[in-house]
């Protein structure tokens, strides 16, 4: 597609998000407003913090979302890593691999049942 403003043919101007990027390029006071690591304050309801160590779009955040919830909340917390880039840990692909490092298969179907089932089941239902 060449340079960025090329892709203005694909995604309008009735693309919100589209424009915000090309308004706001670099981390300036537009995306900080927005960032949800200052609002973890004072949380009341038990987090399950989940990321995939292969995510290139955002690392920073699942660790530091954590973090910030053990410092300032008094809640039940806790951060689940996988061996997953962005959102595969709610996808069901039979193979996990990342290029040609193979992780095994069926990690997201079991993190679904073994790990995120449980932890609903608990703090939903109250199941031990």
């Amino acid at each position: 597609a060449g340079p960025l403003k090329n892709l203005d043919k694909y995604y309008g101007k009735d693309n919100v998000f589209w424009q915000q990027l090309k308004e706001h390029p670099n981390y300036d006071e537009f995306w900080q407003k927005r960032g949800l690591i200052q609002h973890m304050k004072n949380v009341k309801p038990a987090v399950m913090v989940v990321g995939g160590l292969f995510d290139a779009e955002d690392l920073y955040g699942p660790f530091n979302i954590y973090k910030s919830l053990e410092k300032n909340s008094e809640n039940s917390n806790m951060l689940v890593m996988g061996p997953w880039s962005h959102g595969d840990w709610s996808r069901n692909r039979k193979r996990q691999a990342i290029g040609n490092i193979y992780f095994g298969d069926d990690i997201s179907a079991n993190y679904q049942k073994d790990v995120e089932t449980t932890f609903f089941n608990h703090f939903l239902k109250g199941e031990a």
